[in-house]
């Protein structure tokens, strides 16, 4: 607090959380790409500060926020804000209690989605057509904002609308698994960007070792397993659940196929911006994607880094 580059700080560190988060709200379509980074200067300045010095950003941030978003009648924005700022905060204090890495994202990723999910049910329960009909209604409006705003009315556009609500209650049926799988992805995010700072300015690291050599809890594939069985019952809600799970469960094993993708360029010394490239290209292209969770599932068994000791008798030889 005493430090004479505490003020600065402070103020970069609320104008950045503030433009990460807005730019969600103004910037159409790419927006969410950086507003993905929001809570990122909470985690940095709680891995730096410690607590009690940490909150100051997140709860300037918050309050400046929340003022701005009444100002300008978005006041439904209000929680994600909070979200966002106290998946930061549960981010920042993970780390500098020295969890897992598993620990750091797993957790606060969890707390938020159950926190949005008992907000949204609190708010929304009591709606005339029920939760499922009420979202369903949300949805079909948004996708017809987003057609209106970016499409023109012709026969493609026409058609498109048409697919998009035909799959509409199966999209609304998969809403906690594509929330959880957001707060999965954007906790990952962000603590790897934070680790990314710790290193260029020389800071303590945390304990965890290079993320490029994590692996997943092996006994999640049997969560993988479950699930397909689930798609192959006849009863709906079984599919329904298994399709939720399988989506999360893949959340995570596209973690572990880009740390395989990252342990080989690494290894091959691949100029970071080439990098920075072939990471936009995997997560913006469905079907690499697709093939970095295959790559991340599979190393259960092929061990593509070689990370598992071998046995004495392969030694030996």
């Amino acid at each position: 607090m005493r430090k004479p580059t505490f003020g600065r700080e402070l103020v970069a560190g609320i104008a950045a959380t503030l433009l990460f988060f807005f730019s969600v709200l103004f910037i159409p379509m790419f927006g969410f790409l950086v507003g993905v980074f929001t809570p990122l200067p909470t985690v940095l300045v709680l891995y730096r500060w410690g607590v009690p010095s940490g909150y100051w950003v997140p709860g300037l941030a918050a309050a400046l926020g929340c003022l701005i978003l009444v100002a300008l009648e978005m006041s439904l924005s209000v929680p994600y804000l909070l979200a966002m700022l106290g998946l930061g905060v549960m981010l920042g204090l993970g780390m500098r209690r020295r969890w897992s890495f598993e620990k750091t994202i797993g957790v606060p990723s969890l707390l938020v989605f159950g926190g949005g999910a008992l907000t949204f049910l609190a708010f929304h329960s009591g709606t005339e057509a029920g939760l499922i009909g009420y979202l369903e209604q949300a949805v079909r409006e948004s996708i017809a904002v987003a057609l209106k705003e970016y499409g023109v009315a012709s026969g493609d556009t026409r058609a498109l609308a048409q697919s998009l609500q035909a799959v509409v209650p199966v999209m609304v049926r998969l809403l906690p698994g594509i929330a959880l799988s957001s707060a999965l992805f954007a906790s990952w995010l962000n603590v790897l960007a934070t680790v990314r700072y710790i290193r260029v300015h020389q800071l303590t690291p945390p304990f965890w070792g290079e993320w490029t050599r994590w692996q997943a809890p092996e006994h999640l594939v049997w969560g993988v397993i479950a699930s397909g069985f689930a798609l192959m019952v006849p009863f709906g809600p079984f599919k329904i659940v298994g399709l939720n799970v399988l989506m999360v469960l893949a959340t995570v094993y596209l973690f572990q196929g880009m740390a395989i993708i990252a342990f080989y360029m690494e290894r091959k010394k691949v100029p970071r911006f080439l990098r920075a490239v072939i990471y936009g290209f995997i997560l913006l292209q469905m079907v690499a994607t697709a093939a970095a969770i295959l790559v991340g599932l599979f190393d259960m068994w092929f061990d593509f880094r070689r990370l598992k000791p071998k046995p004495e008798k392969e030694r030996d030889e």
